[in-house]
């Protein structure tokens, strides 16, 4: 599935980001504790299977985590890199059976973690720019 594709909102469900892990490498079968369920299970999906095989991408807070190994728990993982995410820290297991208030709120902390991801990302293009043009400006002189 390509992340052009990818609907954020459509990967708040546990199916959805299951289905991205398609050919994933590590099973339960031979003793991973990083398999494709457990990824989606903490909340994880592969944006960029084609292009970047082991990428797996937070649906609430859009944090990136690759290289991942065989015994790499993914809940742990994303604990550790994300504290502060709010599927980590509501421990959402089961959106289809949420009340709709929790579901509302669990969407509106997606798109204010999506909107500070994009003005985080803005920011720092507009530093790289910055410092660009900070250069060429030391070379005139």
């Amino acid at each position: 599935m390509d992340s052009s594709e990818v609907d954020s909102h459509s990967m708040m469900l546990y199916q959805n980001r299951l289905t991205t892990f398609a050919g994933w490498p590590y099973t339960e079968q031979d003793g991973a504790k990083c398999t494709a369920e457990n990824l989606a299970n903490a909340g994880f999906y592969r944006p960029h299977a084609e292009s970047e095989p082991d990428l797996a991408r937070c649906f609430m807070c859009f944090k990136d985590l690759e290289g991942w190994e065989p015994e790499d728990i993914p809940e742990q993982e994303h604990s550790k890199r994300c504290p502060n995410c709010p599927f980590i820290l509501q421990r959402v297991k089961d959106v289809q059976n949420m009340q709709i208030e929790n579901f509302v709120r669990l969407c509106f902390q997606q798109s204010m973690q999506q909107l500070q991801k994009e003005c985080s990302d803005c920011v720092g293009e507009i530093n790289k720019m910055k410092d660009s043009k900070f250069q060429e400006l030391k070379l005139l002189k």
